[in-house]
């Protein structure tokens, strides 16, 4: 895909992930610009494998596609049920409140601008939803900075003290869907 495309939001579009997409989700996640910010964890690994076999432990797992393509992976969960600290004050018992997390995995598709017309996309297919939080890592610019773009808000900062991304600072970022 060239740089130089008007890129069209009425071209993407998203469906949960089959058992089918599980090679090509595999290999985003082996991709370097994934790794570097991603957690690809055995854990991370199984949960996705159980998904695609039809067991849902915490997520559900998105592919997005442009034209038809597959370029991107988005991961969600309803964070009322399983809410961890850092999240409580953003978490009201009577709104649905999902966490979300995103990539863009074809390499081709980087830099395009899709990262957030992606999520904008999304966010506006999911308005039962009222309240998107996301928590990149603070030394992910280019992707802050896309969130940003989509209308998230950075409204704390977080080092988890467990996992694989134990003691790396990150963002806690806020997006109010009012449709």
């Amino acid at each position: 895909m060239s740089k130089y495309v008007e890129l069209n939001d009425a071209k993407i579009s998203f469906c949960l992930a089959q058992s089918r997409d599980g090679k090509l989700i595999k290999s985003w996640f082996d991709k370097p610009h994934v790794k570097h910010y991603w957690d690809n964890s055995s854990d991370l690994l199984e949960n996705l494998q159980n998904y695609l076999q039809g067991t849902k432990d915490i997520f559900d797992y998105w592919l997005g596609f442009y034209d038809m393509q597959p370029y991107a992976l988005i991961m969600t969960s309803d964070a009322n049920d399983s809410t961890p600290e850092h999240l409580l004050p953003w978490v009201k018992p009577k709104e649905i409140t999902w966490t979300i997390d995103f990539m863009i995995g074809q390499e081709n598709f980087l830099g395009l601008g899709l990262s957030s017309m992606t999520l904008a996309r999304f966010i506006n297919t999911t308005k039962q939803v009222s309240t998107w939080i996301i928590d990149p890592s603070e030394s992910n610019h280019k992707t802050i900075s896309a969130y940003k773009k989509a209308g998230f808000k950075i409204v704390d900062s977080f080092a988890p003290s467990t996992g694989y991304f134990k003691d790396v600072p990150h963002y806690l970022m806020i997006l109010k869907n009012y449709s």
